[in-house]
């Protein structure tokens, strides 16, 4: 078989075998916490045409999700819901769904889940395609597989948030953008401006990407000495100005061009960078805010047309306001009220398996050995730039460090600048080097489907594997860097398995009432009683009321988030199980 039909092969088997992982993990959870107000926002875009529902994220992935949704059925109350600057309807919605759908919801839920995998199938291709060219086909296939088995790919990707799919999109639009910005053409110039215009769509994250593509352009067309004569200068000028306008048309487009041009003075913002009020440090989900502001009012800004959607600048503003309220945050022991700079960086050291930091280290060690033979090349400054000022973007807001995923996007970079530990460009002990990087590879695939499909749970083994999580990350509260509520759909499984189990005690993170699933438990009384119980992990650890739990050794454990006790008496009983 030749080298082409092998490539071929393996490539097509990390497809399905990618496709088969996410349609099992889809179909074993329950829903995750922010799932069911994107399934209801996105059946409000389509049957409604309205887009103030979870604004703080662009519509694309949630409509992609309910498409096949559309002849099912499903529906929202015609709406009374709130729509005023700094409300969060959604959530409401999406609980009114659920009540109203019944058992049907995780049917539907599911299918919705089916419809967003063709974001990560094009994530995968690309972490090939790019990859490839940069250090060989077999360097793509690494990147690939690293994509195929890596466990937060696997978590988000199961799922209708927007992270995995916006991660997808962003890496296309990236790659397509570095094409045109080592060689500039009219075609590659669209194409680098219809993919920025969707991952804007996907999530408000990407806006980093225009200082970051504007820069390289500029850099890439000036500089001293370059190629370019002033007639191809001046054509990849044009091809800049004709990428933006194309993002500017598509994105308005994606919104029906509501509130397209709508001038600054005439926004009612609740963010305090924007409104210049005080913003209330308390959870941004609740109550819209009193009040609202406009900096820009009595200036000569006011007058200025803005040529986003009216409900893309107002996101905006919600979730920057959401960034300025100071929450609770805990990492490694430690927990106070808001962040640090470098959670992120922390989460991606204990979430990440332990072969694919030892494959980084390595093509960092191959990138010096290149360097000190003269091979310079800036083939990759692309991919080394835009995950870098992404880091910078999200590391700078420290009022939410609760949500590892916010970072996502930037994982599949380090993918591709990973498999450089393969390439060839004149260097010697190819043989091993390419021996010793797939056996890191496979290893991280190894230890990511140890766990699977409880991926969103994945710590790697340096840290202690997945039952440790919730001491680095986590608590106090229920988040999706550990327990997002997907669990919840084997607490229906046991009780089915173990009709004996009453009275049962339940207190889940979830978003789904319990009694939606058919699950026949109790609120946790205040006082200790003897019966089952059923507790998350982060309830249990931050609760004092299941303090007389934690001196018990659980009789199951339901993925790596749900704990099961059988109290008969209030002893202590071996030793401390989780403190």
């Amino acid at each position: 078989m030749s080298s082409v039909r092998a490539s071929a092969l393996f490539l097509g088997t990390l497809l399905v075998g990618h496709t088969l992982l996410l349609g099992w993990a889809a179909w074993c959870h329950g829903p995750g916490a922010d799932e069911p107000a994107h399934l209801a926002s996105g059946v409000v875009h389509w049957r409604l045409k309205r887009w103030e529902p979870y604004r703080v994220n662009p519509p694309l992935v949630r409509m992609v999700a309910t498409v096949p949704l559309m002849w099912t059925g499903i529906d929202v109350a015609r709406p009374s819901f709130d729509a005023r600057p700094g409300s969060r309807p959604e959530f409401t919605l999406g609980m009114q769904m659920m009540t109203a759908e019944g058992s049907r919801f995780l049917w539907l839920l599911i299918v919705a889940r089916w419809a967003c995998i063709p974001f990560s199938l094009c994530g995968l291709i690309i972490c090939y395609r790019w990859a490839a060219e940069l250090y060989g086909q077999t360097a793509g296939l690494a990147a690939a597989t690293m994509w195929t088995f890596s466990p937060n790919i696997l978590a988000h990707a199961q799922m209708i948030t927007p992270d995995a799919g916006a991660t997808a999109i962003g890496l296309a639009a990236c790659y397509a953008f570095d094409r045109w910005w080592k060689s500039p053409t009219w075609s590659s110039a669209t194409l680098s401006g219809v993919l920025l215009s969707l991952s804007w769509l996907s999530k408000t994250t990407w806006l980093v990407l225009l200082p970051v593509w504007g820069v390289l352009a500029v850099v890439r067309v000036w500089q001293p000495g370059h190629r370019f004569g002033r007639g191809r200068r001046a054509s990849s000028v044009l091809q800049a100005t004709w990428m933006l306008l194309v993002a500017l048309i598509l994105l308005n487009a994606g919104y029906r061009f509501t509130g397209t041009g709508t001038l600054l003075g005439r926004y009612e913002f609740v963010s305090g960078m924007l409104s210049s009020i005080e913003v209330d440090r308390e959870d941004p989900r609740g109550d819209p805010p009193e009040k609202t502001g406009n900096r820009f009012r009595g200036t000569w800004l006011e007058y200025l047309p803005i040529p986003f959607p009216r409900d893309f600048v107002q996101g905006i503003d919600e979730q920057k306001r959401d960034f300025e309220s100071v929450m609770s945050a805990y990492l490694a022991g430690e927990l106070r009220e808001g962040g640090w700079w470098y959670y992120y960086l922390f989460a991606a050291l204990v979430k990440i398996p332990v072969g694919t930091w030892l494959l980084v280290v390595m093509a960092l060690g191959v990138s010096i050995m290149s360097l000190v033979k003269g091979n310079v090349s800036s083939d990759t400054v692309v991919l080394l730039t835009v995950p870098t000022a992404l880091l910078i973007l999200v590391s700078s807001q420290t009022g939410i460090n609760q949500h590892a995923r916010y970072a996502l996007p930037a994982l599949p970079f380090l993918f591709i600048a990973g498999s450089g530990a393969m390439r060839c460009h004149g260097l010697g002990g190819l043989r091993w080097r390419r021996t010793l990087a797939w056996l890191f590879v496979f290893g991280s695939a190894i230890e990511s489907l140890s766990i699977y499909p409880h991926s969103l749970s994945f710590f790697n083994v340096a840290v202690g594997g997945p039952n440790q999580g919730y001491r680095l990350l986590g608590v106090p509260s229920s988040d999706s860097a550990l327990d997002w509520g997907l669990d919840v759909t084997y607490l229906k499984e046991w009780c089915d398995r173990h009709p004996e189990a009453r009275p049962l005690y339940a207190d889940i993170d979830t978003i789904m009432p319990l009694a939606v699933l058919g699950i026949d438990a109790e609120k946790t009384p205040m006082q200790p009683v003897r019966g089952w119980y059923a507790v998350s992990i982060g309830k249990l650890v931050r609760d004092r009321r299941y303090t007389f739990l934690t001196t018990k050794v659980p009789v199951d454990q339901l993925g790596y988030t749900i704990y099961i006790y059988h109290v008969q008496d209030f002893r202590q009983t071996g030793k401390p199980d989780l403190r």
